[in-house]
């Protein structure tokens, strides 16, 4: 039972580290793929709920960017159509 408790903060302390490197990492993302090429490099470790909790709160910041990206994509094209072949058909 004490080798246990040892072995779980131990475990502890390793994830409070991983969480806080995680968090740094992904504070100081410029765009949503810095923040995909993050999230798949912890992928394996989502599975621990420590760092799964420390993740939530990005999510939705990952979102927006992704669709404040797609905003911008379909802007761009919608400035670029009138000049294109396919809509002089």
């Amino acid at each position: 039972e004490a080798a246990v408790r040892r072995y779980e903060d131990r475990i502890d302390r390793v994830e409070t580290r991983i969480t806080a490197h995680l968090r740094d990492q992904l504070g100081t993302a410029k765009n949503a793929n810095e923040m995909f090429r993050i999230f798949s490099r912890f992928n394996a470790l989502f599975v621990r709920p420590h760092i799964r909790g420390a993740i939530r709160e990005y999510q939705t910041q990952l979102i927006q960017r992704v669709k404040d990206d797609i905003e911008a994509l379909h802007e761009k094209f919608k400035v670029q159509y009138p000049q294109s072949k396919c809509s002089r058909l």
